[in-house]
């Protein structure tokens, strides 16, 4: 709490005269004094300046304004209280964990070209081609710099050349590095995830598994060596139960595994496989716990002395969600509330349809953020296209044609935060 200021102090003493006429004129048996000081002036009063989450903290008094990040910078000119909220109350700011850039490559072959634009160091970047049919790039901070992965196909690791191209070559603090090719003005859309950093080793399963996590937005990457052995257990780091997981052999052509834990059906990221609870029951044999998941002994997740690396999530309030929906064929559409203002959208007929991957950052339609319909396929490295309209709304999501909204067609899908809904301006 900050109060007002205090009183001042009082003024200095008068000066002494030691002139040769006052002593001659002094009184005997008096004394002789100088002046006292004037009144000392009331101290200041308190200033402090906060800048904090709203869902973190509460404060009265003072001027309150609003910063771009999402924090409220308080000002207390005299007195007034800032309180820490309750337990469970914190809200999470989603652009200092999860944020998609739209940039454009210079063609300047092999050169380390720098990306900024984050407010975090991201440990899991996608480049996905907007408008070049390359492949899309997976880089992770755990597996380390310059060891790509491919989405869209069932390569392993830098199986295109060891110097590849659009590899990221090192995680800064508001962005990264990647080796740039010799074609001029490639688009990209790259989605960056923050995990916790440098990994750390978990013994919490029956193999040790290496851990990056971030328990705050509820996202962990891990890597670790199959046994072959069904009911093999790795740590995951999360500290709550996984919703949604994505997998992949580093060292074997395999196909990456996508599954979502709470429906326990599972497909492939890189195909048009269909979702099936077979599917799933391969790659894992049993329920994830908050500690660990139980792997199957398929190939694509515990193939013996195989590596691997899993994209593990789990949903954190006013941030994530990863569900399913069922389309009504509307052209007014299904409406899918998440509790936030979407972002990023991956979505997946449980039938042998291709993977959508929209997002806020696109946008055919001029001036319009929403609704929108630029969208590319995750597990092709085809073109970027429109045609899909979709509404990116303050608390949820919906689509506006039949696309993704085919009646009584089921539909998995990840769903990311742009801003908390009670943060969002309302469309």
């Amino acid at each position: 709490t900050i109060g007002a200021g205090g009183a001042g102090g009082g003024g200095n003493g008068g000066t002494w005269n030691g002139s040769t006429s006052a002593i001659s004129s002094a009184t005997a048996g008096t004394t002789n004094t100088g002046g006292g000081g004037g009144a000392g002036q009331n101290g200041g009063k308190g200033v402090a300046i906060f800048a904090y989450d709203s869902g973190s903290f509460s404060g009265t008094g003072g001027i309150k304004s609003a910063r771009e990040d999402g924090y409220v910078v308080h000002t207390f000119n005299n007195s007034g209280t800032l309180a820490i909220a309750g337990a469970g109350e914190k809200t999470i700011i989603p652009s200092q964990h999860f944020n998609v850039l739209s940039i454009t490559a210079p063609g300047s072959s092999g050169t380390s070209t720098q990306v900024t634009g984050l407010s975090f160091r991201p440990d899991l970047v996608w480049m996905l081609p907007r408008n070049q049919a390359y492949y899309i790039r997976v880089s992770d901070s755990v597996r380390g710099v310059d060891k790509a992965l491919y989405l869209d196909r069932p390569d392993d690791e830098n199986n295109v050349s060891s110097n590849d191209v659009y590899s990221v070559l090192s995680f800064n603090s508001n962005g990264f590095n990647y080796r740039d090719h010799s074609q001029a003005s490639v688009t990209f859309v790259v989605p960056c995830w923050k995990a916790g950093g440098t990994a750390v080793t978990n013994e919490d399963g029956t193999i040790e598994s290496s851990v990056s996590a971030n328990t705050t937005a509820g996202f962990s990457i891990v890597a670790w060596t199959g046994n072959g052995s069904s009911g093999a257990t790795i740590g995951h780091g999360l500290g709550v139960t996984p919703n949604f997981a994505f997998a992949k052999s580093r060292n074997s052509a395999t196909n990456w595994p996508a599954v979502n834990f709470d429906l326990q059906t599972g497909g492939q990221l890189n195909t048009s496989q269909v979702f099936s609870n077979g599917n799933y029951t391969a790659y894992y044999a049993a329920q994830p716990s908050s500690t660990v998941l139980t792997l199957g002994s398929n190939g694509a997740t515990n193939g013996n002395t195989n590596t691997y690396v899993a994209y593990v999530f789990s949903e954190v309030e006013g941030y994530s969600k990863f569900g399913q929906y069922t389309g009504n064929g509307d052209n007014f559409g299904a409406f899918i509330y998440t509790g936030f203002k979407v972002q990023f959208l991956l979505i997946k007929r449980t039938t042998t349809e291709s993977w959508i991957l929209a997002d806020t950052k696109r946008n055919s339609l001029t001036g319009r953020e929403s609704p929108a319909d630029a969208y590319l396929l995750a597990n092709t490295n085809a073109l970027e296209s429109t045609g899909i309209e979709y509404d990116m709304l303050s608390n949820g999501f919906k689509f506006r044609t039949t696309s993704q909204n085919e009646n009584g067609a089921t539909y998995i899908y990840l769903a990311f935060a742009e801003s908390p809904f009670k943060n969002s301006r309302g469309r």
